[in-house]
């Protein structure tokens, strides 16, 4: 050991000693500048939203008034539709935004009737129906980040300009879920208010 580093060993009373190779002290690092701490934002997993926007939470078996007229989550998410991994319509054209997007808890065990019923006395009101559940503890947006779902129905079959009720059943049997619901109406047709249920299935 070379006379410095034992005039170093006298001053600071033992604190750390010194070597004969060049490694510094732990007082003696210099601290990482953020930008090199932090990965870039390029490589970040971006944060996923909690719900699709627009998303409302409804209660089980209570009446739910909306309209398709007003502003909902207006994106074209037609080609998701389609998609093998959620295979719920052939065709995403009956189905088009703005949607107004309902959402509520679906335990193991439940059988459910989801009922939309366009208003009555606007001719021409129709109303469109689609509904898939999801994993009970991912909340996020299905459709914007392109992920398949469990289960997947549509339901149009009153058809452009015609005023009716549209329905569709989703089951959960072992596993509880999150139930998603969108209500629209057909391109064709005219937008209007519709009230909307979710039940236990009839039958």
């Amino acid at each position: 050991m070379n006379r410095f580093c034992s005039l170093v060993l006298l001053l600071s009373l033992g604190a750390f000693g010194c070597g004969d190779d060049d490694s510094s002290t732990p007082d003696a690092t210099p601290p990482t500048p953020m930008d090199d701490a932090m990965p870039p934002m390029g490589d970040a997993m971006p944060p996923m939203m909690i719900g699709c926007p627009g998303e409302t939470t409804i209660e089980f078996d209570t009446a739910v008034m909306g309209d398709t007229s007003m502003d909902g989550w207006d994106e074209d998410i037609s080609g998701w539709f389609d998609n093998s991994d959620v295979a719920c319509t052939t065709s995403g054209r009956d189905y088009p935004a703005p949607y107004a997007v309902y959402s509520l808890p679906m335990p193991a065990g439940s059988d459910w009737d989801i009922t939309v019923t366009g208003a009555s006395g606007r001719p021409g009101v129709d109303v469109s129906l689609v509904a898939w559940t999801q994993s009970a503890t991912d909340l996020s947006c299905y459709p914007t980040r392109g992920v398949g779902v469990v289960s997947c129905e549509a339901a149009n079959s009153g058809g452009p300009g015609r005023m009716g009720s549209e329905t569709v059943r989703m089951t959960a049997t072992t596993n509880p879920y999150h139930l998603v619901i969108l209500v629209s109406s057909p391109s064709t047709a005219t937008s209007g208010s519709f009230t909307l249920r979710v039940t236990d299935h009839a039958g």
